[in-house]
């Protein structure tokens, strides 16, 4: 498995995999599937990696660094991880925490004071992976938006 940038050849399957991580999901989230054009707006922002295992896109990850993403989660100095999907047949072997990694890297060579994101209540695997590698449960910057609540997790640096 490697993790590399993604390039605009990924931009139909990354959208099909944050589409399939997210919209699809019967306990709620998104309810507008993702686009080339949300890959592209991301990639513009922030930077868009990809885990591939045996030349198939196994995840997916979005990394912005501080500044990139107001009026969104993180503030100041932190930097915001997004959209973290990995492809259901390759999941349970490490490749959501390798890209989680590669954002904690990221934000480390960017001098971010801490790594944020948010999360759906019910992805609670999600949250399981965050709390081992460092996050805590943010409570205080919690909210919500049209498809429900967020819950923040922080990791400082």
């Amino acid at each position: 498995m490697e993790v590399v940038p993604a390039t605009e050849d990924d931009a139909a399957a990354v959208a099909a995999l944050w589409t399939a991580a997210y919209t699809d999901d019967p306990r709620g989230g998104r309810r507008a599937p993702y686009s080339a054009e949300d890959f592209r707006s991301t990639a513009e922002a922030g930077e868009v990696l990809v885990a591939r295992e045996d030349g198939a896109l196994a995840g997916v990850v979005a990394f912005f660094p501080a500044g990139a993403r107001d009026g969104m989660i993180a503030s100041g100095s932190e930097g915001e991880l997004s959209r973290l999907a990995v492809a259901e047949r390759f999941r349970r072997r490490g490749i959501g925490r390798s890209l989680v990694q590669s954002c904690l890297r990221l934000a480390g060579e960017r001098a971010a004071s801490a790594l944020v994101l948010w999360s759906r209540p019910h992805q609670v695997e999600a949250h399981r992976l965050y709390l081992s590698l460092g996050f805590r449960r943010d409570p205080d910057r919690d909210g919500s938006d049209l498809d429900g609540i967020r819950l923040v997790f922080t990791r400082r640096l």
